[in-house]
């Protein structure tokens, strides 16, 4: 799932499972609320700790190690 090098720091925390590292989280499925726009996320997290409030990337599908393009920053 990870494309990045294997020896940069989110690489490294994935492996060790550590809780004190980067957030990294696959997200495989999203559920809409009654909220409009707003979901729940359903996934695994590799690394780090989730919380509310949290300003979270959002790589989407096409995203491309290195460039911006399908690259996304919110609030948890």
């Amino acid at each position: 799932m990870y494309q990045g090098p294997l020896d940069d720091p989110c690489a490294i925390a994935m492996r060790d499972c550590d809780p004190k590292g980067p957030l990294m989280m696959y997200v495989s499925k999203m559920v809409p609320t009654s909220d409009k726009g707003r979901f729940y996320a359903f996934g695994r997290v590799f690394s780090g700790t989730i919380a509310n409030g949290q300003c979270v990337r959002i790589l989407g599908p096409n995203f491309v190690y290195g460039e911006k393009k399908d690259c996304y920053e919110k609030n948890v």
